[in-house]
């Protein structure tokens, strides 16, 4: 039970660590899932899935570093807006922590099209391309954060029916975690409402 919560907690920081640069949103997501497989010997888990989010987690690391300089240039930015938007990426994390990865570009792209263009609206216009880059970068990556914590929650009653079977019912039933129904047989340990994450922590403790 602690190493679910544990798991849930990295997965809803690394869901703030998506909006906030100064958290590594996926990287934790992906964290937390991985610690709760294990935890539960991988019950219900995919490989292929793994492997895809760890693929994404990845690529949401090349959005960080690269996505406002093919951003900038996307939309039309000079060449030198573009390159200053990366090196803004370096630079802003060195000067200003993990802020410089929202700052540095927007002065890097704005600095790269001004020396570029001498022409300050162009400047201005590039570090909106920017910005506008780190926007949908964003999203992006609040999409992949969101599946896996999905994943996450899709998983979170598999353990104790595969783990121990019917008889997790069973025990259920004797330690008094949930009343018998007159006349009915033993619920069938597949169901997911809301009652089945109840029992499910009632057992865990009984067993």
């Amino acid at each position: 039970m602690i190493w679910t919560i544990v798991s849930a907690l990295f997965i809803l920081t690394g869901i703030i660590g998506a909006v906030a640069p100064f958290l590594p949103g996926a990287p934790l997501v992906l964290g937390g899932l991985l610690l709760y497989g294990y935890t539960t010997d991988w019950v219900g888990f995919s490989g292929w899935a793994i492997g895809i989010f760890a693929g994404l987690t990845i690529f949401t690391l090349v959005i960080d570093v690269f996505g406002p300089a093919l951003g900038a240039r996307g939309l039309r930015a000079s060449r030198l807006a573009s390159i200053g938007a990366f090196i803004g990426v370096i630079l802003g994390v060195a000067l200003f922590g993990p802020l410089g990865i929202v700052i540095g570009p927007l002065l890097g792209a704005f600095a790269g099209e001004y020396y570029s263009s001498r022409n300050p609206q162009l400047a201005a216009q590039a570090a909106r391309s920017t910005f506008i880059a780190f926007v949908v970068g964003t999203a992006v990556k609040l999409g992949i954060v969101f599946a896996m914590a999905g994943y996450f929650i899709q998983h979170l009653p598999e353990y104790p029916a595969a783990c121990c079977g019917d008889e997790w019912l069973n025990i259920a039933f004797l330690r008094g975690a949930i009343p018998r129904q007159e006349g009915a047989g033993f619920i069938d340990p597949g169901r997911t409402g809301s009652w089945y994450l109840t029992v499910s922590r009632f057992v865990n403790k009984a067993i």
